[in-house]
């Protein structure tokens, strides 16, 4: 019988490690397949623009262009493919706006084209070739591109660790270093887990509205990674704290026994000797930083702009989201799913390689 119970537990085991890798092979697998066709020079090192304009085709007036009509998912695409000559239309802000290969006719005169049948969308399209009145249409440029979103999501990564980890290093070595009233530390853990189970969406709110308006800081970079910094102080805390408890009693011991003082104790003999474990929660505070979109979107925007920390920005993550909700553009969204496997798994050799050597 016990033999039974052995054996099925480590079935049990088993099944489960085959499970969970067989799972992330499968996500890594889906993520390659639909996205490896996206990757090149061109998408790494153009700029992503989707910008849209709502214009004006006048009557009686000759706008030769080709086109062709594609369903993607449940979205029907009206993309220009050809223009014969230089045709400019007007905007509604007053610029002329030149026609050209690439972009999307999204609707026209405010109908939308996903209820409609091709025939029925074509018959509308070749009317704008020479409309007999003001026809009203939203062009959308779509440009694949992911430079900036690259340099976002970097800025938000250095600028959060900035914050998070130094706070939640100084924080971590109070409460397992000093511990100078238990109460108070008893408080201050209640505290941590509370906040570690706030949603996103709470902290996204949050940041909104205290460092975007009451603060005045604006859509901004800055105001997302302060608001995220206070996200990771949870993680940052609690794991730094456990690497802290796994440093031996015997170094500290040995330590004030030659002389030295608690803050050389402390620095000189325990990080040294948590570093493994600090660099724990350099990883996964990275991890959710690259992961992290409802504080993004609550707090820096969903404008893919030249990335700078006072001004609105989109990261990886985000234009993922976007580009799916938008278009239903899966191809793009899984090849930058393919770049924050990259960015993560280069991440992650960094610091191992940092820890293997100052260890």
């Amino acid at each position: 019988m016990q033999r039974f119970k052995d054996n099925t537990l480590k079935s049990l085991m088993y099944g489960s490690i085959i499970i969970t890798l067989l799972i992330l092979l499968l996500i890594i697998g889906f993520v390659i397949e639909n996205g490896a066709s996206k990757i090149d020079l061109d998408f790494i090192s153009q700029k992503s623009n989707n910008d849209s304009y709502y214009v004006t085709f006048k009557a009686n007036q000759d706008y030769q262009f080709a086109y062709e009509i594609s369903q993607e998912a449940n979205h029907t695409v009206v993309m220009i493919k050809a223009v014969d000559k230089d045709v400019k239309v007007s905007a509604n802000d007053g610029q002329q706006i030149k026609l050209q290969q690439g972009m999307y006719i999204d609707n026209i005169n405010k109908q939308s084209f996903n209820d409609l049948d091709h025939q029925t969308i074509a018959t509308m399209v070749d009317g704008l070739n020479h409309p007999t009145t003001d026809e009203y249409v939203k062009l959308t440029i779509k440009q694949d591109g992911i430079r900036q979103l690259i340099l976002t999501t970097l800025i938000a990564i250095l600028v959060s660790l900035a914050i998070s980890i130094p706070l939640g290093l100084f924080c971590a070595i109070y409460l397992h270093e000093y511990k100078i009233s238990k109460r108070f530390n008893r408080i201050i853990h209640f505290a941590i887990d509370s906040l570690a189970a706030i949603p996103s969406i709470v902290f996204g709110l949050f940041g909104f509205i205290f460092f975007c308006i009451t603060l005045k800081l604006g859509i901004s970079i800055l105001s997302a990674t302060l608001t995220v910094s206070i996200m990771l102080l949870p993680t940052v805390i609690k794991t730094i704290e456990e690497a802290l408890m796994s440093v031996p009693n015997d170094l500290r011991e040995a330590s004030y026994g030659l002389g030295a003082s608690k803050s050389q104790t402390i620095f000189k003999i325990i990080i040294p000797a948590a570093l493994p474990g600090i660099l724990l929660a350099v990883i996964l505070a990275i991890g959710r930083v690259i992961g992290e979109s409802a504080i993004f979107i609550f707090t820096a925007g969903t404008t893919a702009g030249n990335p700078t920390l006072f001004g609105p920005g989109v990261t990886l993550t985000v234009d993922a989201y976007e580009v799916v909700r938008e278009y239903n553009d899966i191809q793009t969204a899984c090849g930058i799913g393919i770049i924050i496997l990259v960015i993560v798994l280069a991440l992650n050799i960094l610091t191992k390689y940092i820890s293997k050597k100052y260890q």
